[in-house]
């Protein structure tokens, strides 16, 4: 998928000579906004379902105010959700609770733990005091200043018949958030890493902690189309030099790649079409998961994760599997892209600077961007002390004030023009004809000049 935008080229007569454009691969990020949309809703569904009261407290501004809550929450306080959003939450809290929670959540703000758990009451609509359980953590901004409280809150109340179902539901509600957390965690470490096995590394151990599993592996296709192991954790160091690093076609790998969706064993001991990769079997897994990284350019490996003790995986681990392998496809494609790039600019700098002319770029604010060899001969000076300068902040400069006024001439006529200009060298003085040009963006703006000297004489 692609960002196209074009503009017209005009000569100085004004007739139309060309058209100029720019083509920008918006895959990544389409698909990116997809997910994020899709996050969004599986959030606000989890939130406003279930038997479990939930609220968001903005911490911003010195007292917290809700920032949502969910219908079962105002219905156990009696209020309706509009009518509790303008409700200050401490007011809600029981005076002989309020010191311990306040303790809580300082404990908590300052990482002494991660998440929030504790008995407390909450006062009713009509008076009387809720006893109720709060189950949640704090969102912190990238510095680790406290902004949002998220917790579910459950009525104590309820007949004993139904605790364990309650119990069950809220422990849900800790994994999904767990999970979520974990996947928000993923998907920034994938915007500001650029390697995509280091990505990979960080993924197999965030599946083992988030998941408590015993094993993660990862694997993606070799120069001959075998899927080698390129990020695991859990795996023993002994088992990594002793056995396969490949999982063979006959594997759960080859299979979830082969169908482009998950698959899931829950007894690899009885188990007879899905075999594990070596190194899982090696291990003793007993049940697993296994989820192909499929993208919008096709599929490039598999995320396997295996328990060595039986158990049955719920349908929120399999989606959290999933969403890591959709992550990490994305984390190839932007390592592709980034390579593909760094390709780019090498071979543009290699051929800029073995240019025999002296070719420079200034910004529009006058600072020099680029210069090449040839050009730091003409300047008298390296290009580290060139670099984000502008002329009068440089010295040793030994071009001038004609340099100035035929850099400023290009951008007032917006068009190119050759001028004759001269430096003095080592050797001497030196003519140079010299071409300037402007810069000008897809908006008609001038962003820059740059200048090609490729001839001198003395």
């Amino acid at each position: 998928m692609a960002d196209l935008s074009f503009y017209v080229v005009r000569g100085p007569s004004g007739r139309v000579k060309g058209l100029r454009g720019t083509v920008r691969d918006v895959t990544a990020e389409r698909d990116a906004a997809r997910r994020a949309a899709d996050a969004d809703e599986r959030f606000r569904v989890a939130f406003h379902s279930g038997p479990l009261g939930r609220m968001v407290i903005d911490l911003r501004g010195g007292i917290g105010r809700f920032a949502e809550v969910n219908d079962t929450l105002a219905s156990l306080l009696g209020y309706s959700t509009e009518e509790l959003l303008e409700i200050e939450p401490i007011s809600l809290i029981h005076p002989d609770d309020l010191p311990r929670e306040i303790d809580t959540f300082a404990e908590c703000a300052r990482g002494g733990t991660e998440t929030i758990d504790y008995d407390t009451r909450r006062r009713h609509r009509d008076g009387t005091w809720i006893p109720v359980r709060v189950t949640g953590g704090l969102v912190c901004d990238p510095s680790g200043v406290p902004r949002y409280t998220m917790a579910s809150v459950d009525d104590l109340r309820a007949p004993l018949a139904t605790t364990a179902a309650l119990e069950a539901a809220r422990h849900l509600a800790v994994r999904q958030a767990t999970m979520a957390m974990a996947t928000a965690d993923m998907a920034r470490h994938i915007l500001t890493d650029t390697i995509a096995v280091d990505a990979m590394s960080y993924a197999a151990a965030t599946l083992v902690e988030t998941l408590g599993v015993d094993t993660a592996a990862i694997y993606t296709p070799g120069p001959a189309g075998e899927m080698s192991l390129v990020a695991q954790s859990g795996i023993e160091g002994r088992l990594l030099a002793t056995t396969a690093l490949t999982a063979s076609a006959d594997t759960v790998v080859a299979e979830c790649v082969h169908r482009g969706s998950a698959i899931v064993v829950e007894d690899w001991t009885v188990e007879t079409l899905h075999r594990p990769p070596a190194l899982v079997a090696a291990q003793g897994a007993r049940s697993g998961i296994a989820a192909p990284l499929q993208g919008s350019d096709g599929c490039g490996g598999a995320i396997v994760v295996a328990s060595i003790e039986q158990r049955a995986f719920a349908a929120e681990e399999i989606a959290f599997v999933e969403g890591l392998a959709r992550l990490l496809c994305l984390a190839q494609h932007a390592a592709r892209a980034n390579a593909q790039l760094a390709r780019s600019e090498h071979t543009l700098s290699a051929f800029v600077d073995n240019a025999p002319a002296a070719v420079s770029l200034l910004d529009g604010d006058g600072r020099f961007v680029l210069v090449n060899r040839e050009a730091e001969r003409v300047m008298g000076a390296p290009r580290s002390a060139i670099l984000g300068r502008s002329r009068d902040e440089i010295p040793t400069l030994r071009t001038g004030q004609d340099d100035r006024d035929n850099e400023l001439a290009v951008v007032n006529a917006r068009k190119p023009a050759t001028f004759e200009e001269t430096a003095r060298l080592d050797d001497g003085d030196h003519s140079y004809v010299s071409v300037r040009f402007p810069l000008i963006d897809e908006t008609g703006s001038v962003f820059g000049v740059a200048t090609s000297r490729p001839t001198s004489h003395r």
